[in-house]
């Protein structure tokens, strides 16, 4: 005749059966909340992913140190800069070679203020002592006196200047905080875009996310798993070149040179 636990019984079963597993040193994996950093496997996904779009971009490089046609080519040559500072140790020479180039040519007028502004982070980023860093920005900064962002520019374009600024040793500008509740409000609603959007506006946004809100995104009261979305989106619609590297597809060449450089920064962002 079969024999039923009892509840204490059982409880003390459980707990015995507990107790074994602790003194084996069985590991225990806690369990992943919405929101919180990538989990191992997606992690080495994304970084896997980071690193064909840094290949591809190296390889993509112009022979005088830029990215991209004329149109643009400041600003290009800027993000991707930018983008391959965080993988300098591989690609000392291609980022050499950019920051040279860069520190020579100034946007063309139709480039607008952006492009100054993405400018001089990317010069900023690579130049290590605080001195000379400083005596760049103020170069840069003066090139730029007719080109900086109005007041009443998007959030996002004036942030740009922030950065530059905080690079260059100035305070941190804390983010607005009425346009960037709105702003949060209406990713959270429309968090699907998350999930398919292209690089360069999903860098806006995973920004926005960690700037204004420590990397916490929320709808209704409920933590958004933004990171996976995000990671999954960017890891699968990459594609391989058969030459090397990834690159994510966009009309032109020289979109795909944003597209991806936006790509490789926004990894770097989660």
């Amino acid at each position: 005749m079969p024999r039923h636990l009892s509840m204490p019984n059982l409880l003390a079963a459980v707990l015995f059966c507990v107790s074994l597993q602790l003194q084996a040193g069985i590991p225990v994996t806690a369990i992943r909340q919405p929101g919180a950093p990538l989990d191992p496997s997606l992690r080495n996904e994304a970084d896997h992913a980071a690193d064909l779009a840094a290949s591809w971009l190296a390889a993509h490089q112009g022979a005088d140190g830029s990215w991209g046609s004329e149109t643009d080519r400041v600003w290009r040559t800027s993000i991707t800069l930018l983008a391959l500072t965080a993988r300098a140790n591989l690609y000392s020479d291609a980022c050499a070679r950019a920051a040279v180039w860069l520190d020579s040519h100034v946007p063309a007028a139709e480039e607008g203020p952006g492009a100054y502004a993405w400018r001089a982070i990317a010069l900023l980023s690579i130049v290590p002592d605080a001195s000379a860093r400083a005596k760049l920005a103020q170069r840069l900064f003066q090139e730029s006196r007719a080109y900086v962002q109005p007041t009443n520019a998007p959030f996002f374009k004036r942030a740009l200047w922030d950065d530059a600024r905080a690079l260059a040793g100035g305070p941190p500008a804390p983010p607005p905080e009425k346009e960037t509740a709105r702003e949060l409000s209406a990713l959270a609603v429309n968090a699907q875009r998350l999930s398919g959007g292209s690089p360069c506006r999903s860098w806006f946004d995973v920004r926005l996310i960690n700037r204004a809100s420590q990397g916490n995104l929320e709808r209704d009261g409920k933590p958004l798993d933004w990171r996976r979305a995000v990671a999954e989106n960017l890891v699968n619609t990459q594609r391989r070149d058969p030459a090397g590297g990834g690159f994510w597809v966009a009309p032109t060449a020289d979109s795909e040179i944003a597209e991806t450089a936006f790509g490789l920064l926004t990894l770097l962002e989660l």
